[in-house]
């Protein structure tokens, strides 16, 4: 099996509740996404997938986010805007808008610093 990862980045602030239930205060990342995606089969030209089409769906996700406080984004009224629920978020817009372009999507990675990512696995 082949698998390709695509990369975006993208700048956000956001807050989450702390341990002990208080808003910590909102603070900015330089947020990166990993998109992989997988097959068995090479396309005509020796590719699993094109980048560009990834790198386009990818990028109309995140261009909605970038500059912007995570918080205050439609769909993170109701639910935090963490890094684990970014990465499903991400990876529910993706799923089936890759499978429609022939792609079929493994996991989605949201770093929110070097050191500290998650990942969503569709399983």
């Amino acid at each position: 099996m082949f698998e390709v990862t695509v990369t975006q980045r993208f700048k956000a602030s956001h807050s989450l509740m702390s341990a002990s239930g208080d808003p910590e205060p909102s603070h900015a990342h330089d947020w990166q996404v990993d998109v992989t995606v997988t097959g068995y089969e090479l396309d005509a030209s020796g590719c699993v997938s094109d980048f560009a089409i990834v790198q386009r769906h990818l990028r109309s996700i995140t261009s909605l986010w970038d500059g912007k406080d995570l918080n205050e984004a439609g769909m993170f009224l109701d639910i935090p805007p963490s890094t684990e629920i970014l990465a499903k978020s991400i990876y529910d817009q993706l799923e089936e808008v890759l499978s429609e372009e022939g792609c079929k999507l493994k996991s989605v990675t949201v770093w929110e610093t070097e050191n500290c990512r998650a990942t969503y696995i569709n399983s």
